[in-house]
């Protein structure tokens, strides 16, 4: 799989275990304010680490581990659309 990009690089290892659990299950919903909770951070704090450190917003990695998890499925998987959505 294609994941684990920022966990390659990802320096702050507090941001690198949302980073994991993200990658783990890009499916499930994951807002800031669960991410910050794993974390023992606060919201604003998190997110500013974790944009620190990925190099985008919590949200927009977890769309983009969904988005790339939807593509392996088509691609090499025999799951017709409607599944992979």
């Amino acid at each position: 799989m294609e994941a684990l990009h920022a966990a390659r690089i990802c320096r702050d290892p507090l941001v690198l275990e949302r980073v994991l659990d993200i990658e783990e299950a890009p499916e499930l919903d994951w807002s800031v304010d669960e991410l910050a909770r794993r974390s023992g951070l606060s919201p604003s704090r998190f997110a500013h680490r974790f944009h620190d450190a990925v190099g985008e917003a919590p949200g927009e990695y977890a769309a983009r581990m969904r988005l790339e998890r939807a593509a392996l499925h088509l691609r090499y998987s025999d799951w017709p659309v409607t599944e992979v959505a």
